[in-house]
């Protein structure tokens, strides 16, 4: 019955004529009536409409779908009055006077104007209280959904009753209120017979009929907005003045106050709290998270009182007793670690005691101050973790197995819903979400970099840390105190009971920075992840193994990081729009997976890539789906494979890539708007940057996972989405010179994330090393073998040659190596084929890009060549592959997720080669030498087994910079020249000892000297003017002394006689003149 209920509501009125005499409008509207109520003085009463809605339809068992389309009609009679008692008391008559009248109460003087009190009254009282009794205002106003307003007017002098009809859309809640200049007794506005009508399908109705009840209802809606009735009938002059009023006053109270609230407050918000263009009025959110001078206060005393800690730390390790003469025991023993000790000692001085000892550990023994303040941080990360989910549970990460019976033997309801469950921000709510970040805000500053201590780390400890006294980062040295329980190290026993008594006291697992990371991932609020997020992040910034190892453990069924993350990134991706927050977690967790998998851990690499659908299922439910899987005579088996969402964190990161670019498309198609533009960008890069790190190294499963993802198809829309809206925005700034600065950002942002692109795909053609002596290198070989064919033809049918070549001549064109505008390359266009958004056109640089302070034309032309370089790198890097050239290789055809996927041909990039790709090769060795591009484009081949694999990189900037220099070309000849080259081993190690030892010192210290001013950056060339001066001056000598000498030795011929052996004094005085220059 229901179904058939809803098949006939959505029948067009003509199909219902023509086949069913049913009047089905008695379904497609519904009248809501609402009683009759008085208003008092000022005045209101809401009435929620769609509740009542709602409740009707539900009895005749129907839903109501499209909320915001819910056409309707209100109508109601409006009664002003005035009780006869208290006219008089509401206009301040009361008692009689010495005139035998009554007369105004003292002490009610304050409560009404002074109009009225101050007035003497005719001996008409009646007419007198008539006359003047508008000095106090009566307003009726009806609002819709608390941000409407459908209706204001002045009824103090309507007379009688006044008959509304008012015609709303999707109006949730409805509030009639009243409002007077003075909230008197004896005003009584009553509201007579409300009711509404309500059209909650009005697209199934003919137009006809829809327009004529929006005609009608407008008109209706003109006349009840029109003045009331007057008090004097006569005066219909008045009508016109009242009307004006009645729209002064509107603009008054509900636009011009309303903005001047907001307008200042956001003054005071900007000048006493920092909070700058975050929304219009009050902003609470952004206000609890604004730190307060005090929470600054006990973050410095902290630091202060860590450093002081750490220093003991740093001497315990060294096996080194903290006393008066600590620092003649540094000294004497390690007089290379006195900058660091200096330095912590100087951050430790609490300058409010004057005291090297900080005021919070003053009154502590100075034995147990290390352990103190290690376990006041420990508390803090308790309180976090308890205040945190007092007020809210924790989440509950529903796992993808198979639906569960419940006790009946029923399907378990599978319409639970995660956001249901999440939290309506109640004061108590926001203020436990706010002190909980705030002491996660203290976490982030004990584990931040602080520039000073590290420089002087890193310069002053390599030889401790080669020798394992010390870790590679003080960071991280503050990370492994501080977190006992994660990365127990060489603590003693004694310690971690002390440590631990609190929390067997407390009854609750112990805790620490670390491990409170995933803790906070299971709360519903997203500012906390994201803070937690935040905390990770500084926590493997230098990538430490054992912090890395830490997390990998966090991976049981009450505390799964990977399931914690994957939520994350369900909850974003089922999101149309996203708040800031949201979008700056994700980010934060995609750098927080980046640095989980830093420095090729392949562990950690592994870690991410694994199934999480596995976990949850027990073995009779493994092993029916492997039976099923294998079932080949089972017709309907395409029915019962139901595609599922990712299962793992690689398929993720592809999946929430590809929704950001669709959304980057329909943007591009909506409207031209640069708004979040920048943020999309940004996430990409860092999309990018995160799928890089977790195949680095490489990790064959996770470069197999995102490769069937079809990854490598969005990144060719992508490609288009950017060339689009670069050429798109320049546009813009044509007519608004304010977009200039967003733009500029927007521009840094697009080259970021074209360079990640490109690394990602050049980590995709990374090959594992194979070792001969493995037992198992002929497997382990003909995969390689296998993984890298699948890799090249996938790059070759999925990626665009013609895009990628004609980047490297756009970029080509706005690096630095382009200055002179006679080094342009020409693109390679067809004149006969025109393509839309053709990525061949060339980019010119407007003038703001050229004067640009925010991103300079220093860093656009670098990034450019980079871009360049990349691309010119990942064609190479794909074309000579032996598997190029396998036409075996590429037959056949591969299963693709992907419907109607745009693929492409080796044929397609031979072509690509031919017109774009030597052209460019050719042009560069035209305008300038054959080896130009070997002073830009590094590229080496390294031995993988018995396999070759070419490794490409940009040269660094210094030989980049003067790779025309004389000295430097002179050099490598010299180098190339007298390499030892006896065997290739030797001629390895001689050329590797040479360039480590002079060649990288000799161009660096060229290069500082060409960014001094004039003549010291030129000091290169004068150097080898000088040589070559000397050289020809010598020739010079040489060739004059043979040709003016005459005579020969004797004995009787004194030193300094030259006039024997010269003819002419003045041949003498030009070989002394060439010889002094000479000298």
């Amino acid at each position: 019955l229901k179904d058939f209920m809803y098949e006939l509501v959505q029948l067009d009125d003509s199909k219902l004529t023509a086949n069913i005499r049913v009047d089905v409008n008695l379904w497609r509207r519904q009248q809501l009536t609402h009683e009759t109520f008085v208003l008092n003085g000022s005045d209101q009463r809401e009435w929620p409409v769609f509740q009542d809605l709602h409740e009707n339809l539900s009895a005749l068992g129907l839903k109501l779908f499209n909320e915001d389309t819910v056409l309707m009609e209100l109508q109601m009679e409006v009664h002003v009055s005035y009780e006869a008692v208290d006219v008089k008391a509401g206009l301040g008559l009361t008692g009689k006077g010495t005139d035998g009248h009554e007369d105004v109460d003292d002490d009610d003087l304050t409560k009404v104007p002074p109009s009225v009190t101050m007035r003497v009254l005719s001996k008409d009282r009646d007419k007198g209280i008539l006359k003047d009794y508008s000095a106090n205002q009566v307003y009726f106003e009806v609002e819709a959904n608390h941000d409407q307003i459908v209706f204001l007017e002045n009824l103090t002098d309507c007379m009688g009753r006044k008959k509304l009809s008012l015609q709303i859309l999707g109006a949730r809640h409805i509030v009639m209120r009243s409002r007077c200049l003075f909230n008197l007794p004896g005003i009584r506005v009553t509201v007579a017979n409300p009711r509404v009508m309500c059209l909650h399908s009005p697209t199934k109705f003919d137009p006809e009929v829809i327009s004529k009840v929006i005609r009608v209802g407008t008109a209706r809606h003109a006349m009840a907005s029109a003045p009331g009735n007057q008090l004097d009938d006569e005066k219909e002059e008045g009508l016109e003045s009242v009307g004006m009023m009645n729209k002064i006053n509107y603009r008054v109270i509900h636009i011009l106050m309303p903005r001047y609230r907001s307008a200042v407050i956001d003054i005071i918000e900007e000048q006493c709290f920092g909070i700058v263009n975050k929304s219009a009025a009050i902003d609470r959110l952004a206000m609890s998270r604004v730190l307060e001078a005090e929470h600054l206060d006990v973050v410095a005393m902290i630091n202060r009182a860590c450093s002081y800690v750490m220093l003991e730390y740093l001497l315990v390790k060294l096996d080194f007793e903290r006393g008066k003469d600590w620092e003649l025991q540094v000294q004497q023993a390690f007089p290379n670690l006195m900058p660091v000790f200096e330095q912590l000692s100087e951050d430790a001085f609490d300058e409010l005691n004057d005291s090297e000892v900080p005021l919070i550990l003053v009154r502590e023994p100075e034995e147990e101050r290390m352990e103190t303040l290690r376990a006041w941080i420990l508390r803090i990360c308790h309180v976090i973790r308890t205040v945190a989910f007092m007020k809210q549970p924790r989440l509950s990460f529903q796992s993808e197995a198979p639906a569960k019976k419940n006790t009946s033997g029923e399907e378990a309801s599978s319409d639970a819903n995660i956001f249901e469950a999440l939290f309506d921000d109640t004061g108590a709510r926001l203020l436990a979400r706010a002190c909980c970040a705030s002491l996660l805000n203290i976490l982030q500053q004990i584990f931040s970099h602080q520039e000073e201590i590290e420089d002087k780390w890193k310069r002053w400890t390599p030889a401790q840390q080669n020798t394992g006294h010390f870790l590679k980062s003080f960071v991280v040295e503050k990370a492994i105190f501080f977190c006992p329980f994660s990365v127990p190290r060489d603590m003693k026993k004694k310690v971690r009971v002390k440590l631990l008594k609190f929390f067997e006291e407390a009854q609750c697992e112990p805790t620490d920075p670390l491990r409170l990371v995933p803790e906070m991932l299971y709360h519903p609020d997203v500012w906390l992840r994201l803070e937690a997020l935040k905390l990770s992040c500084l926590l493997l910034k230098d990538a430490d193994a054992s912090l890395q190892a830490a997390f990998r453990t966090f991976d049981s069924p009450q505390l799964n990081l990977q399931k914690a993350l994957a939520f994350q990134f369900k909850d974003f991706s089922t999101k149309d729009t996203h708040a800031a927050d949201e979008s700056q977690a994700v980010n934060v967790m995609l750098n927080k997976i980046q640095n989980l998998c830093e420095g090729h851990n392949a562990e950690l690499q592994e870690f991410v890539g694994e199934d999480l659908s596995i976990e949850d299922k027990d073995f009779s439910t493994l092993l029916a789906e492997y039976l099923e899987k294998n079932d080949d005579d089972d017709e309907d088996d395409q029915d019962k494979n139901v595609v599922k969402g990712p299962t793992n964190l690689v398929e993720w990161i592809c999946t929430l890539a590809r929704q950001v670019i669709d959304k980057m498309k329909a943007d591009q198609q909506w409207q031209v708007s640069m708004e979040g533009s920048e943020d999309k960008y940004t996430l990409l890069g860092q999309l990018f940057d995160t799928a890089a790190e977790i195949v680095q190294g490489p990790t064959r499963s996770n470069q197999r996972l995102l490769l069937e993802s079809e990854l490598l198809l969005d990144v060719n829309q992508l490609w288009l989405r950017q060339r689009i809206d670069e050429f798109t925005f320049r546009d813009l700034l044509q007519d608004n010179e304010d977009l200039f600065e967003p733009w500029m950002n927007l521009l840094r942002a697009m080259r970021n994330c074209e360079i990640s692109i490109l690394k990602f795909l050049l980590s995709l053609l990374e090959e594992e090393e194979l070792d001969a002596d493995d037992p198992n290198y002929r497997q382990v070989s003909e995969e390689v073998i296998d993984h890298k064919g699948q890799t090249i033809r996938r790059m070759v049918e999925e990626l665009n040659s013609k895009i990628l070549c004609d980047k490297v001549i756009t970029h080509w064109n706005l690096s630095p190596e382009v200055k002179d505008p006679a080094f342009l390359i020409k693109p390679v266009q067809d004149a006969d084929e025109v393509i839309q958004n053709d990525t061949a056109e060339r980019i010119v640089r407007t003038k703001g890009e050229l004067e640009s302070e925010d991103y300079t034309l220093e860093e656009q032309q670098i990034h450019c060549l980079e871009i360049c370089f990349l691309c010119w790198a990942l064609y190479e890097g794909v074309h000579d592959t032996p598997e190029f050239g396998n036409r075996s290789l590429f037959s056949g055809t591969l299963e693709r997720k992907t419907p109607n996927a745009v693929l492409f041909t080796r044929t397609s990039w031979a072509t690509s080669k031919t017109k774009i790709y030597d052209t460019f090769n050719e042009a560069v060795s035209k305008m300038h030498h054959g080896k130009y591009l070997h002073y830009l484009f590094g590229r080496i081949e390294i031995i993988r087994g018995q396999r070759l694999q070419k490794l490409f990189f940009l040269v660094p900037p210094a030989i980049r910079h003067l790779k025309g220099q004389s000295l430097i070309k002179d050099w490598q000849v010299g180098c190339v020249n007298a390499v030892d080259r006896s065997g290739p081993e030797a001629k390895l190690q001689d050329f590797s000892e040479q360039v480590w030892d002079e060649y990288i010192g000799f161009v660096e210290h060229q290069y500082s000297l060409s960014q001094k001013p004039f003549p010291l950056n030129a000091s290169g060339e004068v150097m080898a003017s000088s040589r070559s001066m000397i050289v020809l001056l010598t020739s010079m000598i040489c060739c004059g002394v043979a040709l003016v000498y005459d005579g020969s030795y004797s004995k009787t011929h004194k030193m300094g006689e030259y006039d024997v052996h010269y003819t002419k004094g003045w041949y003498v005085w030009l070989l002394l003149g060439l010889g002094t220059f000479h000298f």
